[in-house]
């Protein structure tokens, strides 16, 4: 196996390319648009992984995406300790959350106040246990992320709370798979109803 480092990142006005060597080859690309930070963002390195599939052979190693924490993507006031982790949709986002917050309403749960909030990309690998230890949660309920995108070693059923690492967790599908189902709609607010009514 021979392995490609990053060798360099060039930024030319909203651009960012990325310089890859390996013995004696280069290959340069474009990233993607680094509007706000003047450093190869998580998604040019989420986008890297992608592309690689494409360009080179599959026993070629580019590098792993650095893992975010989830409270740098996490938004609200934490007040019940629980915290709500959701496949980022961004062509239904307004839709999804709206769907979120009514039905977390219905468990008398305000999503802004009770809870921490974070859409996470598909491809955006994520690391769970820090924010695990440090704040804490009581409850974790994710809709359409594998657990294995978390680094979490579990498989579980979905709509069924399982309790480990001293947390409740439950895992649902999409939002915008949810939404227009009517069986798993019954099937999410029954375990909702088991968590906090």
């Amino acid at each position: 196996m021979q392995n490609f480092y990053l060798k360099s990142a060039t930024y030319c006005g909203k651009n960012t390319f990325l310089n890859f060597k390996r013995a004696g080859s280069e290959r340069t690309f474009l990233c993607c648009s680094a509007k706000e930070k003047q450093t190869p963002t998580p998604k040019c390195q989420v986008l890297i992984l992608t592309l690689h599939h494409n360009m080179f052979s599959p026993d070629e190693l580019i590098f792993n995406a650095a893992e975010r924490s989830i409270s740098e993507l996490s938004e609200g006031h934490f007040g019940r300790r629980i915290w709500v982790l959701a496949l980022a949709e961004p062509a239904v986002l307004p839709a999804n959350r709206d769907f979120l917050t009514k039905v977390l309403s219905a468990a008398h749960l305000n999503l802004e106040k009770d809870t921490l909030f974070a859409e996470i990309p598909a491809a955006l690998p994520v690391h769970f246990s820090t924010d695990l230890k440090r704040r804490r949660p009581e409850q974790v309920l994710i809709f359409g992320l594998p657990p294995a995108q978390l680094g979490l070693s579990i498989e579980t059923p979905l709509y069924r709370p399982v309790h480990f690492y001293g947390v409740t967790w439950l895992f649902a599908d999409a939002l915008s798979v949810l939404e227009p189902d009517k069986n798993r709609k019954g099937q999410l607010w029954s375990a909702l109803k088991q968590m906090f009514l």
